[in-house]
C-alpha cells in the first residue's frame, strides 16, 4: 500500500527543567527531536486513510540545526509511532537527512509499524518514506519564572541559537494540575 506525502517536518522540543524534575523524575532535559511525516489521504472501499508517522524522543547530537543534513542513524532509535484511527507502535530501522536548502531536507525514513487499517492491510508491516521536510523549529518550555531571555540562554546550552528568532513567548498552562503558569518561545529558522 503506497501513501503520497503530504508534509514533512523535522522539529526539536526542550523540557522545562522544573517540571521534568518535578513531574518526570528528572528526565527527559535535553533537546529532543522528531520527525513527523503526513499522508496525503486515499480511499479504500468506504473509508478514507491518511496515516501519520511519528519518530520522537530523538536525542540528535548538534551544535546547530543546519547540521541536521548530517544525521543518519541505524536503528532502533527514538520512539516510532504510526497513526491511522489510534497510536501504535514501531520501529525504526534507519533515518537519514541530506541535502539541506534553506530550512527544507530530504528524509529517508525506514522501519515498521503497527497497522490495523483493513484485512488486507493488518499487523507489522514495513515502511518506507522518501520526502522533503522542513524545519519547523525548536520549542522551549518554561515555567512563570523565566523569561524569553531565560529560555534563549536554556537553549544556547544545548544547541547554538545562530540562525533561529524568536516568536515570542506564550501561555501554555496554568492551573491546579500545574502549580505555576508554563510558557514557551518557539525559535524559528532565520529565512
Amino acid at each position: 500500500m503506497v501513501f503520497d506525502v503530504a508534509s514533512a517536518e523535522i522539529g526539536a522540543g526542550l523540557s522545562d527543567p522544573r517540571w521534568s524534575d518535578r513531574y518526570n523524575g528528572g528526565r527527559e532535559k535535553d533537546l529532543r527531536w522528531s520527525v513527523t511525516v503526513d499522508t496525503a489521504p486515499r480511499v479504500f472501499g468506504e473509508e478514507e486513510w491518511a496515516p501519520r508517522l511519528t519518530l520522537q524522543n530523538l536525542p540528535l547530537p548538534l551544535t546547530n540545526w543546519t547540521r541536521l543534513d548530517r544525521v543518519d542513524l541505524t536503528g532502533p532509535v527514538g520512539e516510532t509511532l504510526a497513526y491511522d484511527w489510534e497510536h501504535r507502535g514501531g520501529e525504526t530501522s534507519r533515518l537519514a537527512l541530506r541535502a539541506r536548502d534553506g530550512d527544507t531536507f530530504h528524509i529517508s525514513w525506514t522501519g515498521t509499524c503497527e497497522v490495523d487499517m483493513l484485512p488486507a492491510c493488518t499487523g507489522r508491516l514495513p515502511f518506507h518514506v522518501e520526502a522533503i521536510g522542513r524545519f519547523s523549529g525548536i520549542a522551549v518550555y518554561g515555567s512563570d519564572r523565566d523569561d524569553l531571555a531565560a529560555l534563549r540562554t536554556r537553549l544556547a546550552a544545548v544547541i547554538s541559537p545562530d540562525n533561529l528568532h524568536a516568536d515570542g513567548m506564550r501561555v501554555l498552562a496554568k492551573g491546579s494540575l500545574f502549580q505555576r503558569r508554563m510558557v514557551w518561545a518557539e525559535f524559528l529558522p532565520v529565512a
